[in-house]
């Protein structure tokens, strides 16, 4: 009797432990070494739905996840990797939420077959505190679709090496990174696509050849104190916010050296943090002579001497400890100019060439050289400086006009152009027809325009701003240029 009801009880704990114990998931990492193990995951643990010691599929037979069908969340650390066979993540289509909390991360890595990984695109809940999430050496990998719901908050967010891969469209759409964010050694990768960053401590983009775009950075206004950009050949785009918000950081306190910022072997424009400073517009591309921008006729440009230096041409006039850039322009069929910056700058006017300058006579002042005489259709050269401090240094206008022609004078002795400064009517009287008015601001934008073919014309200036425009008058084929101050 006692061995029939012992017999009993052995019996039925062997069913009833399955259910109590094998039938629940593991408190130990699930260890999944073979296309066996997938299939036999259900028998082994069933009724296991959360996975909540983390999970390894590896194996040189695995081609069929659908097996894991039933589980609905997983926890870190996760880890598909050396799958030599595996194509697709199918199987893991119904994971929803991806929780983590201690050491380790998700890692979809080393699978030589692997194309597509959209079946975590059904994840709507993640919870992800540190840890790495990498994605490492699978070279058929075409897209990152289905990390869109990877918003976690991550110690590294790594990609590398995936060889197939063209942009980085589908990561989620709030990334948080507390260390690093690598992208590196992916051989085709063209553009990060339109992913977007919440907090990034530190980024890394090297080796990747064909890279052309990170644009995506350009809305991130918050400092990255790390940055590695190098040996992305065909990268020359880089004044993206993220970069230049950076880079200025290290020319206000460190005069453009940092350690902490290195932008080498990309392609001209992004070739140096120097290179990055000039094209976000924090250093003055033209410091020196042969690098001096074109001026034309009576268009305003806008310069910026903030952290230039001193060029090695020493000015006539009011030789401080100076910041100096440079502007070049043609006189066409002018023979006299005259140049004018914003207050508390400085200028002189050059002819020659870089490498043989000369000064011209009574060209060299504070805020205008008015009235100058050049030759015509010749090249000349424009210094422009203030004091190099942080205080006198930065942005400022320059406006290259042309006066009145000899050959004019006759057809000017017939014309007049009164009241200026005026505060509402310009009132224009010639012998010949005045064909056509145009009335310009110091930025180039023409402001008004009309066509009287009469001998007198009135301008209504009374909606104008307070301050100076360019009046092109054109008469008889021929045209006069008038400054005119609106009160």
């Amino acid at each position: 009797m006692k061995k029939t009801l012992y017999t009993l009880v052995f019996n039925l704990t062997l069913v009833i432990m399955p259910m109590f114990g094998f039938g629940q998931c593991p408190d130990v990492p699930i260890i999944l070494n073979s296309q066996g193990d997938v299939d036999a995951f259900i028998i082994n643990y069933p009724n296991c739905t959360q996975v909540t010691a983390g999970m390894t599929i590896e194996g040189g037979d695995i081609i069929d996840l659908t097996p894991l069908s039933v589980i609905t969340v997983l926890s870190s650390p996760l880890l598909i990797k050396n799958n030599l066979l595996l194509t697709n993540l199918a199987g893991l289509d119904n994971v929803l939420e991806f929780n983590f909390g201690g050491i380790g991360g998700l890692g979809i890595m080393d699978n030589n077959s692997l194309t597509d990984i959209s079946a975590f695109s059904n994840m709507s809940s993640l919870d992800m505190f540190s840890g790495a999430f990498e994605i490492r050496n699978n070279p058929l990998l075409v897209s990152l679709n289905g990390l869109q719901g990877i918003n976690a908050n991550l110690d590294s967010y790594i990609i590398r090496n995936n060889n197939s891969l063209v942009d980085l469209n589908g990561i989620g759409d709030n990334i948080f990174c507390r260390d690093n964010f690598i992208v590196r050694e992916n051989d085709n990768l063209q553009s990060f696509g339109a992913i977007d960053f919440n907090f990034l401590e530190s980024i890394t983009i090297i080796d990747n050849p064909l890279l052309i775009d990170i644009s995506a950075l350009d809305n991130y206004t918050t400092t990255i104190p790390f940055i590695r950009v190098m040996n992305n050949f065909n990268l020359s785009v880089c004044n993206v916010e993220a970069l230049c918000h950076r880079v200025n950081q290290v020319y206000q306190c460190c005069n453009g050296l940092s350690s902490e910022v290195i932008i080498e072997n990309n392609d001209t424009g992004c070739n140096s943090i120097e290179e990055v400073a000039i094209s976000c517009g924090i250093l003055a591309s033209n410091r020196e002579c042969a690098e001096a921008l074109n001026l034309n006729f009576d268009e305003s440009l806008e310069g910026n001497n903030e952290f230039s230096s001193e060029s090695s041409q020493t000015p006539s006039c009011n030789d401080i400890d100076r910041a100096d850039v440079w502007f070049t322009f043609n006189s066409e069929e002018f023979t006299i100019v005259d140049v004018n910056v914003s207050n508390g700058y400085n200028l002189q006017l050059w002819s020659g060439s870089c490498d043989n300058l000369s000064t011209i006579n009574s060209a060299c002042g504070s805020g205008s050289l008015l009235d100058i005489s050049v030759t015509a259709n010749t090249d000349y050269y424009i210094q422009v400086w203030s004091e190099n401090t942080t205080e006198n240094t930065g942005l400022f206008d320059i406006l290259l006009e042309p006066k009145t022609l000899s050959t004019q004078e006759n057809m000017l002795n017939e014309f007049t152009l009164f009241p200026n400064p005026t505060s509402d009517i310009l009132l224009l009287k010639s012998v010949s027809p005045i064909t056509q008015v145009k009335v310009f601001d110091l930025l180039g934008k023409r402001v008004i325009s009309s066509e009287p073919n009469m001998s007198s014309e009135k301008v209504d200036m009374s909606k104008l701003n307070t301050g100076i425009y360019i009046v092109f008058v054109e008469i008889s084929d021929r045209t006069t240029v008038h400054r005119i101050m609106k009160e």
